[in-house]
């Protein structure tokens, strides 16, 4: 058996999963802590089923899930500071001097927790903000390439029509973030 979890950082599931497979006798259950959240860490499970389907075993795909983690990146540019405040993240009167000034955070998942990595003002200066990171830490096309959104598809198409040529992306995957990561970048 093979589990992927969640960023032991982010959530406990990890741990819990540890102590269960000390039930079972060694060998027989590999437990990944994947240092991801959503889709970052749905692009490793994607990697291991790619690895079982070509016939690995579950200790084989748990080697060839260590050299993966640190190269899944996570990059959001958040459009509102609304659910910031209301998570106690930021105080009442930056929520509304950010919103005010047009301030868009970006996020990333480092050490296996969702850290601020800048600000921009306005949308378009947030996704060049992306872009250049991503230029930075150019994505292994051998792997996928995902963009997603939050009920913000024009966005969407906006962040891809200005990636997708400085980074020679030819595919890439699109989806919907759930409530759960949309509403609260940080948790």
């Amino acid at each position: 058996f093979l589990g992927i979890f969640l960023s032991s950082e982010i959530s406990g599931t990890y741990h819990a999963a540890c102590i269960a497979a000390k039930s079972f006798a060694s060998g027989q259950v590999f437990v990944i802590d994947s240092r991801s959240a959503s889709l970052s860490l749905g692009l490793l499970v994607s990697e291991a089923v790619k690895m079982r389907d070509a016939g690995a075993s579950a200790s084989e795909i748990a080697a060839g899930m260590s050299p993966l983690i640190p190269k899944v990146r996570f990059l959001a540019a958040i459009n509102t500071l609304k659910y910031l405040r209301r998570g106690g993240r930021i105080s009442a009167a930056s929520a509304v001097v950010g919103e005010e000034l047009g301030i868009k955070p970006i996020v990333s998942i480092i050490d296996g927790a969702v850290q601020s990595i800048g600000k921009a003002r306005g949308m378009t200066a947030a996704i060049k903000h992306m872009l250049n990171m991503a230029l930075k830490h150019r994505p292994e096309l051998s792997h996928s390439v995902v963009f997603a959104h939050s009920c913000a598809p024009e966005l969407l198409e906006k962040a891809i029509a200005c990636m997708r040529d400085p980074l020679h992306i030819k595919a890439y995957l699109t989806c919907h973030v759930g409530a759960a990561i949309g509403t609260d970048p940080g948790s």
